[in-house]
């Protein structure tokens, strides 16, 4: 598991946007945000100011958001070389994720809310099941 820097999160609830850019920036995390399917493939292709695909260390993926889902976002990564982590951080959608990403690598879940720690720890690559 490296060191965390950066991460991409897709999510188009501001509350919970807010909440994880306050838990993350203390830790000397820096966080992306996309919040529709439009920004997430701009982010991933290095467009509209984004960093790009290889500049995040993990993703943080909401599994439904406008125009798309966090598994079309985590397959088009993966399609595109990404190798870091990615993290489906959803609430009642989550057994769908797990579903739809189950042949994807280094994927892991949890569920909204949950604790600030946790997030951290997942995005490292800790399981939280």
């Amino acid at each position: 598991m490296g060191e965390i820097k950066k991460i991409l999160q897709v999510e188009d609830e501001e509350g919970i946007a807010t909440l994880v850019v306050t838990i993350l920036a203390p830790k000397g995390i820096d966080v992306d945000l996309a919040t529709n399917f439009e920004e997430a493939t701009a982010a991933l292709g290095s467009q509209n100011g984004y960093a790009g695909l290889q500049a995040y260390d993990a993703m943080l993926l909401d599994m439904n958001f406008p125009g798309g889902n966090g598994a079309d976002i985590a397959r088009m990564a993966r399609e595109q070389g990404y190798q870091g982590r990615i993290v489906m951080f959803s609430g009642a959608d989550l057994p769908e994720a797990k579903e739809q990403t189950q042949d994807l690598p280094n994927i892991g879940y949890l569920n909204k809310p949950n604790q600030p720690d946790r997030i951290v720890l997942a995005l490292q690559g800790w399981e939280m099941d």
